[in-house]
């Protein structure tokens, strides 16, 4: 039994004795094996070692990698997000698609389409917003790029708004294969204002080249380097070519070999000199072989070391030019050869041009009165009268002013003259003087005076037979009633109306006859229309009929007679417009004349009668007839016709003559 006495064993250091001896005994028993065994683990370790080695350079380049890309990454994503707003705002229309439908586009793109935002574009097809007459053009782009097919990467086409508007586009499309999938990315034009342009050059073009064919012009293009030329169309017309360029010496076979040497100098002299190249000569053309005057023009360009230049087709030119000389030299001729004097003045009356009958006439050189005034030539006792008369027609200058006045001649003894004068006008329309005939009228008035007391013996010869006449036939008429009231007969009555008939022709014969006399007996006056058409109407029962005269303060010098013609048409309405209640009358001014309208609203006259109704023979019935109407207006010049559409009224046209009427101003 153990005491409490004795001291504790060392467990612990026995323990390890009796290791070490194991170890010991081991070591012994199994060092050999051991030590390869510790050498195998050692060359392990230095393996492990090293692949750890190995291990930890290939984490250290794979965090390296790691990290680089994570860097691009970023540097890509921020890249991404750059070229994403680039594009988002980029005033150049652009989309993303995939097998025809949009997958992205940005606001310069949707805004075009008329729309509020990208939603309202994106998933839907491209042909949504295609003008359909190019939705087969554009599919079968769409199947090409998705087959990988050849495709127009470039064209033109019309696109659809979301309103429905059209608007012409221009497209450039590219492919960018993806791993999900080919995408056609395309930028997109609106080409309106280009081909609004565009539009307005073809239509500037098609202008320029009508107006050379109009005006008979056009314009060429000589290279000298080249020897080539160019001509426009109305060039072309002009010389009668087919093709586009030719060669110069092509063209200097064209004109007519006697204007050759000079249009080659006048070329040089250009070219050399410098000197103006502004030449007229003759082609004779080929196409039709006509003979053609040309006006040429041209200036050079040394940089380019070409000659411009400009034609134009004067033939016509020339011709008038021609015929205007024969038309001065023969109208010379006349103003030499008259009896007349002819003459201008400018406004103060100062002779500036007389015609040399003036030396027949009143035997004064007409160089020696250029400059003098036309009161000059008269005596003291007439200048009042003329004077008045000038100021008169310098303050009115319109229409024609016609003055009997006595002149007196270089020997001293009196002409007695007629003149008339009516205003000269610039191209403005402003006064410049006035221009006139003037003719001795001594004998015709010595003529007229005797003339004139012919006529009233005649007229007192007519006057005579004409009651003479009508008196007895107002007796034969009355018998006639008296004796048709006691023949009961069948035979007899109707000699009795054969009779009457032929009463009431020698009645209205008479009256014609009357009528027919005065004509000419009195001269032409100025008279108002509108007081005249009221005096016509006044002796007729125009109850029924309203009257519209819009004619103002229109003077028309007519023979006295005018207010007769005004009464036959006035009563024409009542004898033929049968449905007629309204007359009117107004005026139109031409440049070459001034025509006086007479309208209705009756019945109208047949379009197979209208050439006959002014002949003597025309109807029955008519009193004074249109017949008498026609010769009154023509004493002074004017005509008259028939215009109206039957069934609508009768319309009759006066036409006056610039110096048969005059619009005085209104108070």
């Amino acid at each position: 039994m153990k005491k409490h006495s004795d001291p504790v064993p060392d467990w612990e250091s026995q323990r390890m004795k009796i290791i070490g001896l194991g170890e010991s005994s081991i070591r012994k028993s199994y060092y050999p094996e051991l030590q390869e065994r510790i050498l195998e683990l050692e060359a392990k370790n230095r393996e492990l070692e090293q692949a750890y080695a190995d291990q930890t350079a290939v984490s250290e380049e794979l965090r390296q990698q790691i990290d680089e890309t994570a860097r691009k990454e970023q540097e890509l994503r921020r890249s991404e997000e750059r070229f994403r707003i680039l594009i988002d705002a980029s005033p150049v229309p652009i989309m993303l698609a995939r097998e025809g439908r949009f997958m992205y586009v940005n606001l310069a793109f949707w805004s075009m389409l008329g729309c509020s935002s990208a939603a309202e574009v994106n998933g839907r097809s491209l042909l949504d917003f295609v003008a359909p007459e190019y939705h087969e053009k554009v599919a079968g782009y769409i199947r090409a790029r998705s087959l990988q097919e050849e495709a127009d990467t470039h064209y033109e086409a019309v696109g659809v708004r979301k309103d429905g508007s059209r608007f012409p586009y221009e497209i450039s499309v590219a492919v960018i294969v993806l791993p999900e999938g080919p995408v056609t990315m395309a930028f997109v034009s609106d080409i309106s204002e280009r081909k609004a342009a565009e539009e307005a050059l073809a239509l500037t073009g098609a202008r320029l080249k009508r107006a050379e064919l109009i005006a008979h012009i056009g314009h060429w293009e000589f290279d000298m380097g080249t020897r080539s030329v160019r001509a426009s169309e109305g060039a072309r017309s002009i010389y009668g070519l087919s093709g586009e360029t030719w060669t110069i010496s092509e063209i200097q076979r064209i004109p007519l070999p006697e204007y050759r040497t000079l249009l080659d100098e006048a070329l040089m002299a250009l070219i050399q000199e410098r000197r103006p190249y502004d030449i007229e000569f003759r082609i004779r053309r080929e196409r039709d072989n006509a003979l053609v005057d040309i006006h040429s023009i041209a200036e050079y360009d040394p940089g380019t070391n070409t000659v411009f230049g400009v034609i134009q087709d004067i033939t016509e030119n020339k011709h008038a030019e021609e015929a205007l000389r024969e038309s001065e030299n023969k109208y010379r001729s006349i103003v030499e050869t008259t009896p007349d004097l002819i003459w201008e003045t400018d406004t103060r009356g100062r002779f500036t041009f007389i015609s040399p009958g003036i030396l027949d006439l009143l035997g004064y050189r007409a160089d020696d009165l250029v400059g003098k005034t036309f009161l000059d030539l008269l005596p003291s006792d007439q200048i009042p009268l003329a004077q008045e008369v000038f100021e008169r027609h310098l303050a009115d200058s319109r229409g024609l002013v016609t003055l009997e006045i006595v002149a007196q001649h270089a020997d001293g003894h009196r002409v007695e003259m007629e003149i008339r004068s009516a205003p000269a006008t610039g191209d403005r329309g402003n006064l410049i003087g006035f221009r006139g005939i003037t003719r001795d009228i001594t004998d015709s008035r010595r003529a007229a005076i005797s003339l004139d007391q012919a006529r009233r013996k005649l007229n007192l010869l007519n006057t005579v037979t004409f009651q003479d006449i009508q008196n007895a036939a107002f007796s034969l008429s009355a018998y006639h009633i008296l004796l048709e009231k006691d023949l009961k007969s069948s035979a007899p009555a109707s000699y009795l109306d054969k009779e009457s008939a032929l009463i009431q022709k020698i009645i209205g014969s008479l009256e014609f006859a009357k009528n027919f006399q005065d004509l000419g007996i009195k001269p032409p006056r100025w008279q108002y229309a509108t007081q005249t058409f009221l005096f016509a109407i006044s002796h007729l029962d125009f109850l029924r009929i309203s009257h519209d005269f819009r004619l103002g303060n229109l003077e028309i010098y007519a023979d006295p007679l005018l207010e007769k013609a005004f009464f036959a048409l006035m009563e024409n309405v009542l004898r033929h417009g049968k449905t007629a209640t309204a007359v009117r009358a107004w005026y139109e001014r031409r440049p070459d004349s001034l025509v006086l309208f007479i309208e209705d609203n009756g019945v109208g006259i047949p379009q197979e009668e209208k050439q006959i109704i002014f002949d003597r023979s025309y109807g029955k019935d008519t009193g004074l007839g249109l017949f008498l109407v026609r010769e009154i207006l023509s004493i002074t010049g004017m005509s008259i016709r028939e215009t109206g559409e039957s069934g609508r009224g009768a319309r009759f046209e006066i036409r006056i003559p610039p110096e048969g009427y005059r619009l005085p101003a209104e108070e």
